[in-house]
């Protein structure tokens, strides 16, 4: 059997700008729940009772695989948009941690993984801690990735290192102040601004076990790494050899590696499949349901983090059919206006 993909349009080309430039007005903070094995089953109708509160991010930490994969399961199906997190134990290898955490969360549209730096140091130094938590960033990948701490662990353990001051920052501070407005007086670590804030370890919502936070989901943080990719071009229109689609697009100067955001269209919104990571100039793609619309875009990343996003694509795979072994049906990409 194979997917039937109609073609839309003649072969599109695909962007690649470049790293937003450091004056671009960040993403406005939105609100946010963090949850953990602690929290255990969310059902899909709780899912929903958080959205109607205002809550459309979720960030599911990686201690218990099936607990994980459940919730983000829930989050997504719920129309939510969703992060993870991995507690960092210094005992251990930082860095098989993620590797471990990255394959809990493999097949949901995770937006970035969040490093907890946050347990006891164990009589190790600044510098030892140090080594642990570049080995866990270097086990991401191309994965988008952040630290999450506080002042009250990184002041006297990390002795206020700004060495990772160019990672996105998401900081606890208990002070029941939903905003980033108050850095400027908790600030901490070199960082400039923060990506999020967890400011409330409670209490349960709507019988959830929540922390509550403010979150710049889908934006980038203020201090820019400066290297990242410049810009480029390309594209390529899908195939379909057997079953699948093929993305593609062409080369960025700078960049290691791509990420590819995959989403389908329910009703009139547009829900996330996944996000791909591929040192590739093309993807191949297999659409997990027929009938449907989709859309694709992709941006490069290299050591200094990702560069902006292109506009997207759009295509549709039709009813699954059995197509002649001699076809060579096409699909085309059509361009979603800005």
């Amino acid at each position: 059997m194979r997917f039937r993909v109609l073609a839309l349009a003649a072969c599109a080309a695909i962007l690649l700008a470049g790293l937003p430039a450091s004056h671009a007005e960040p993403a406005p903070p939105a609100k946010a729940l963090d949850v953990s094995h602690w929290t255990g089953t969310i059902t899909a109708a709780k899912i929903q009772a958080l959205k109607a509160s205002g809550y459309h991010h979720l960030v599911c930490g990686t201690q218990v695989r099936a607990t994980t994969r459940q919730q983000l399961a829930a989050a997504v199906a719920g129309g939510m948009t969703v992060d993870a997190y991995v507690m960092l134990h210094w005992t251990g290898d930082t860095a098989a941690q993620v590797h471990t955490a990255l394959s809990t969360i493999h097949g949901y549209p995770v937006q970035r993984l969040w490093l907890d730096v946050e347990q006891p140091p164990g009589g190790r130094s600044a510098a030892q801690l140090a080594d642990k938590i570049r080995k866990a960033i270097d086990a991401c990948g191309t994965f988008p990735n952040g630290i999450y701490s506080a002042a009250w662990w990184w002041l006297p353990n990390m002795h206020n290192s700004t060495a990772f001051a160019h990672k996105l920052l998401w900081y606890a501070r208990y002070d029941h102040v939903a905003s980033l407005g108050t850095w400027p007086s908790q600030k901490f670590g070199g960082w400039a601004s923060p990506f999020g804030k967890q400011y409330a370890d409670g209490p349960h919502l709507h019988g959830v076990n929540v922390d509550y936070n403010v979150m710049r989901v889908g934006g980038s943080a203020a201090a820019h790494p400066t290297s990242a990719p410049a810009h480029g071009s390309g594209g390529g229109a899908p195939a379909h050899p057997s079953h699948a689609v093929t993305m593609s697009w062409g080369a960025l100067s700078g960049a290691h590696g791509y990420q590819v955001a995959v989403e389908r269209k329910v009703g009139g919104t547009w829900v996330p499949v996944h996000t791909y990571a591929t040192t590739a100039t093309s993807l191949v793609f297999t659409p997990p349901i027929a009938n449907t619309d989709y859309r694709w875009r992709v941006r490069g990343v290299n050591g200094a983090g990702p560069g902006a996003f292109s506009g997207w694509a759009v295509f549709h795979v039709g009813a699954l059919a059995a197509l002649p072994a001699s076809s060579s049906t096409q699909a085309g990409l059509e361009q979603e206006p800005a």
